[in-house]
């Protein structure tokens, strides 16, 4: 695994832990539209931007192109094996 894996999983780590910080409400409702409190918010933007390096993603912060873009990559491994 290289370093920017690592750092993928190290965000993730880290979006988890501000999860369980404190949480009374369930998933559903913490993720809900204007629910979801400003510091789980950057640990998002924060392990975005690892996954972005890590898989290469050139585009912007817009979701749906990023998961369109992680599922045809996995398409594409996927196929070669």
């Amino acid at each position: 695994m290289g370093r920017k894996q690592k750092e993928g999983l190290t965000q993730r780590r880290n979006v988890k832990a501000v999860v369980n910080v404190g949480q009374t409400c369930s998933l559903a409702t913490l993720y809900a539209p204007g629910n979801l409190p400003a510091d789980l918010l950057k640990a998002h933007a924060q392990l975005d931007k690892a996954v972005d390096a890590a898989y290469g993603y050139p585009g912007g912060k817009d979701d749906a192109a990023r998961v369109a873009f992680l599922f045809e990559l996995y398409r594409k491994l996927s196929m070669a094996a």
